[in-house]
């Protein structure tokens, strides 16, 4: 398709001058946009030069001659201006361009511009669907996530879900990563699901974790043919690997409250050891603490506002529990240790122990340590005691079977039990 471009001269001998006059008929929609005087002098070229372009009649004579001049259009980097992603010259012929309006559209500079070609020449841009084995974003959660109505029309006009995944991650959309076991899992219905293990791909486990409400997560994975028992039921249940359980008495108490729930195959896994998220939960489902279980943003660099433990750092954060690091991150995939746990633990039930002075600890905890007042009074209450070899090892961690028995021995000594 080509466009006219109808010039109408008009000599007028105005002081020795000849004026020309050019003006463009309207072109048939469909047809490569005609670059503004503005548009021209951003890409460098002279007043002259301009003149001379603006005087061609057809499109493929005013490509040829800015290449000529040796003006350099606009290449697809995948990073296009404003903010939105450049689709490739095979995409733009995927969706039926002719070389010509493929040349006009990388000749544009904005998203914007894009866009609004795109729609000009009567590309229909690809509606909302569930592309790519995973649930589509709507709009309102695209604005939510901070896109401009430019770069959600970006979005929707990718065909494939690896590729709207890639693109959210260009433009600087923080999504959840799946860089260690922690975030692979997430806190639904009541139980925490290692949802690697369910079977969802890396984009259907971003999706989840996007979604801000515990009833919309639990439909995610009912469409996705996935069952999640209701929390009362999975809390009479008992753990399938309850033989391996040491302290089948602790754990089974706290299971009762709801303080502690097993992985998706029904076990409680005693040996694992204890993250700092994990035990942020456990804490503060032990003291009775509400949390918000919708998104919630928090003062800490990486913690994000959609993983399943955000509610339960925030109110920690709150309550004094936990500070974090000095670079403003909560770690929370890290192994928390036995000292940690056990300050963690005594400042979530407000056990006072200012007033303690350590004197009678291990050998290889000294009186001077920072953490020697709370040890003391968990020794001196029998709520920890020391190791096969005689030592308290604060620097280790503790498996969830030996914190559980924590938790439950200290309810025990508060008369918090019954």
């Amino acid at each position: 398709m080509k466009k006219y471009l109808t010039l109408a001269i008009v000599f007028t001998l105005l002081t020795g001058n000849l004026t020309y006059a050019a003006t463009t008929t309207s072109s048939k929609k469909g047809n490569p946009p005609e670059m503004t005087t503005e548009q021209l002098t951003k890409m460098g070229l002279t007043a002259t030069q301009i003149t001379s372009y603006q005087a061609l009649t057809t499109q493929e004579k005013k490509m040829a001659y800015l290449k000529e001049i040796g003006v350099t259009m606009p290449t697809p980097d995948g990073k296009g201006k404003g903010g939105g992603m450049e689709m490739d010259e095979d995409k733009l012929t995927e969706l039926g361009l002719t070389a010509a309006q493929i040349t006009a559209y990388q000749a544009l500079t904005t998203q914007e511009e894009k866009i609004a070609y795109l729609k000009e020449i009567g590309i229909t841009m690809p509606t909302p669907s569930e592309n790519g084995g995973g649930k589509e974003f709507d709009e309102t959660k695209l604005t939510e996530l901070g896109l401009t109505a430019a770069q959600i029309t970006a979005y929707q006009a990718l065909t494939t879900q690896e590729e709207k995944m890639a693109y959210l991650k260009e433009i600087g959309i923080t999504m959840p990563t799946l860089d260690n076991s922690s975030n692979t899992e997430e806190e639904v219905n009541g139980r925490k699901l290692n949802l690697e293990k369910l079977g969802l791909t890396e984009a259907q486990i971003t999706e989840l974790k996007a979604l801000t409400t515990d009833a919309e997560k639990k439909t995610y994975l009912e469409n996705l043919g996935i069952e999640i028992p209701d929390n009362q039921s999975s809390k009479s249940k008992r753990f399938s690997d309850e033989g391996e359980i040491k302290n089948l008495e602790a754990v089974n108490f706290l299971q009762e409250k709801g303080i502690v729930s097993g992985s998706d195959d029904g076990n409680f896994n005693p040996d694992d050891s204890v993250n700092r998220a994990e035990a942020m939960k456990m804490i503060l489902e032990a003291i009775g603490e509400d949390t918000d279980t919708a998104a919630t943003t928090t003062s800490f660099t990486d913690v994000d506002s959609s993983a399943w433990y955000a509610s339960y750092v925030k109110k920690a954060k709150e309550l004094g529990v936990v500070s974090g690091y000095s670079d403003g991150s909560f770690k929370p995939a890290q192994t928390v240790n036995k000292a940690e746990l056990l300050k963690m633990l005594l400042k979530a039930f407000d056990v006072d122990v200012s007033s303690i002075t350590a004197s009678d600890l291990y050998s290889d905890t000294p009186t001077t340590a920072w953490y020697a007042s709370y040890l003391q009074y968990a020794k001196d209450k029998e709520i920890i005691t020391a190791e096969d070899d005689g030592l308290f090892h604060p620097a280790k961690g503790m498996t969830r079977d030996e914190f559980a028995d924590v938790i439950y021995k200290l309810m025990t000594v508060l008369g918090l039990n019954s």
